[in-house]
């Protein structure tokens, strides 16, 4: 596993809103504007290398002719390297009942889990007729 480290996220393109893709298709991300997260070298340098290019209109000086010419680039997002990942202190932990996971499902951003529908309240009896 690659070395990680802690990053702040800015989103040039889209300033306050936020971020949310795979990588490689296997590692999901989701980054808010303006934040720090501890990530790979490679996500930063993913996310830095996302922009497009930026042209101008100019003249051949030969013939006269315009043509577009590349002038710069625009970079969608900017991750800055702020620093090493804090190093986490151990827990001393006595009780393990606290640590017993409940075995829920957890909703994705986005789509809430739809509650089943009610029974029917029983209605009259019906009586044949006839």
């Amino acid at each position: 596993m690659e070395e990680e480290k802690m990053y702040k996220f800015i989103n040039v393109e889209s300033p306050g809103k936020d971020l949310e893709f795979n990588l490689e298709c296997k590692d999901n991300y989701h980054f808010l504007d303006g934040n720090t997260y501890r990530m790979p070298k490679k996500v930063a340098l993913h996310l830095n290398s996302l922009g497009y290019p930026i042209y101008e209109e100019a003249l051949d000086p030969r013939t006269k002719q315009p043509y577009s010419k590349k002038t710069g680039f625009r970079n969608r997002f900017s991750v800055v390297e702020v620093g090493e990942v804090p190093k986490e202190p151990k827990a001393e932990i006595e009780d393990t009942k606290e640590l017993d996971i409940i075995d829920k499902p957890i909703p994705k951003r986005g789509r809430p889990f739809k509650n089943p529908k009610p029974e029917p309240e029983p209605g009259p009896e019906l009586v044949p007729m006839g």
